[in-house]
């Protein structure tokens, strides 16, 4: 992917980032984001009209909504494994299929069974892009934005699930009574469109230079690849390294600016690992460059997409290694690099008691809790659902700021405490049968929830698994995001 180097000299944002850099990233971000949220938006508007139209009673109700973090956990196993086969961007591209074929199961199903298929199909999706999305941005984004990048996954769900939480409501609203039950736009039409954004978004970034750098590419010009994908993201040494080998002169809109750099060492984490990794192999480019000099002839050609291309049986054999892997880092193999045990460790309790708080059952029942209530008009329980999502969006906003001023540990312990009171007195409310009282503790606890875990959490786990290279860091990613899909499958 070419970098239009000059274009992105004349935005450089505080961070000494190209603002045009950190937009494609955040749309990334946000893409993957809004499916999550569109997801939980529009599976508790739709329940209600499910229950008329397929006849979903009873368990078939969690079964319905619970099914899709049962795809999840397949997913991220499998998106695990694609992102450590294929590549992080490849991973993410991959994730577009089951939200298009999930979501139009559902729009045509005539069962609860079918509804049930559709919805593990969009949570396999799901899996994929939660787990390799925040690998990638925790991958290329500079360590001074990283957290605030990863932290925008966060962001991009809570406007998903106010948009579905609007679109909910609007459609009631306006649409009523619509052609086959308006429970087929909100769990499948909207989800089937905020596909688009992902499929969009992941066209305009490189692949990962640290996957491209690791043993997993085995692409012969996978050096330059990285220079390539490195230069893309605003890191400007890479540059040089490219007009030394030959290869800045080929690039498109390369700015001589930001190709005048010394290869004598680094500041630039990927620079530096490259530096490394290309020692390691002997400095191949600089011996090609030099031969070709010589010779007259061109620089080292460029790979083809087939030769990274594997099948599904290389596929399912790193899942069983990444298997292996999480297992290994579980039980404290001695083998294992220091530290990689006790990471993963953290960064699965903190999604784990993330799901566990029960935040994403208070977003998908919350209209249903309205309801016993005394609140019978659905379109007023769609209103105050959109009380919710405001909660929820309120809290990620400033989550997002405190995130960059307060240290995990406190952040996420205050916060803890806080969500403990608010459900307090949500508690209380619902003794006493005042909705008032119920709503102040439900939106506290959404608001004090995602201000702090809920947003920390992706930032944490990017922290803790980032720093082990991309075997290790995708295993640990892979099982974090898979413990959290479960325990939300379990509660």
């Amino acid at each position: 992917m070419p970098a239009d180097c000059g274009a992105e000299s004349r935005g450089v944002g505080a961070a000494g980032v190209p603002r045009a850099v950190v937009a494609r990233l955040a749309l990334l971000a946000g893409g993957a984001g809004l499916l999550f949220g569109v997801d939980l938006g529009g599976i508790g508007g739709a329940l209600a009209g499910m229950e008329e139209d397929l006849g979903v009673v009873g368990a078939q109700v969690q079964l319905v909504v619970s099914v899709a973090r049962a795809g999840a956990v397949l997913g991220c196993l499998l998106g695990g494994s694609l992102a450590a086969v294929r590549g992080r961007r490849a991973a993410i591209e991959a994730a577009v299929l089951p939200f298009v074929l999930g979501p139009l199961a559902i729009v045509c199903c005539r069962s609860v069974h079918a509804a049930v298929v559709g919805r593990l199909v969009l949570g396999v999706g799901l899996g994929i892009a939660t787990v390799s999305t925040p690998l990638y941005l925790s991958e290329v984004s500079p360590p001074a934005i990283r957290g605030q990048l990863v932290s925008l996954f966060e962001l991009a769900i809570a406007l998903g699930f106010l948009l579905a939480a609007f679109a909910v409501w609007a459609i009631e609203e306006y649409v009523a009574p619509c052609p086959g039950g308006c429970w087929r736009y909100q769990a499948g039409v909207l989800p089937l469109c905020m596909a688009v954004p992902l499929a969009l978004a992941v066209r305009l970034v490189p692949e990962s230079p640290r996957w491209l750098l690791s043993s997993s590419c085995r692409r012969p010009d996978r050096f330059v690849v990285a220079l390539e994908a490195m230069l893309s993201v605003g890191r400007w040494e890479a540059g040089e390294r490219l007009r030394r080998a030959g290869w800045a002169d080929r690039k498109e809109g390369s700015d001589e600016e930001h190709l005048t750099a010394s290869t004598e060492g680094s500041a630039d984490d990927l620079v530096v690992l490259w530096d490394e990794q290309h020692a390691a192999a002997g400095s191949p480019l600089w011996a090609e460059a030099e031969t070709a000099c010589c010779n007259g002839g061109d620089a080292p050609s460029q790979g083809t997409d087939s030769e990274t291309t594997s099948g599904c049986s290389e596929i399912l054999a790193t899942l069983g290694a990444q298997l292996q892997d999480i297992f290994g880092m579980a039980s404290g193999a001695k083998a294992l690099p220091d530290g990689t045990s006790r990471a993963m460790a953290l960064a699965t309790i903190t999604t784990t008691l993330n799901m566990a708080c029960g935040s994403s059952a208070i977003l998908v029942y919350g209209q249903m809790m309205i309801g016993l209530l005394g609140v019978q008009s659905k379109i007023v329980q769609d209103l105050l659902g959109l009380l919710l999502a405001l909660a929820k969006l309120l809290g990620v906003v400033a989550g997002l700021v405190i995130v960059k001023h307060c240290d995990r540990r406190h952040l996420l312990g205050l916060g803890g405490a806080s969500c403990m009171v608010c459900l307090l007195v949500a508690t209380a409310g619902t003794f006493t049968n005042l909705l008032p009282v119920v709503l102040v503790g439900l939106c506290g606890f959404l608001f004090c929830f995602f201000c702090s875990w809920g947003t920390a959490t992706w930032v944490v786990v990017a922290e803790l698994t980032a720093g082990f290279g991309p075997r290790y860091g995708n295993a640990s990613q892979a099982a974090a995001t898979a413990a959290l899909f479960l325990a939300g499958w379990v509660a």
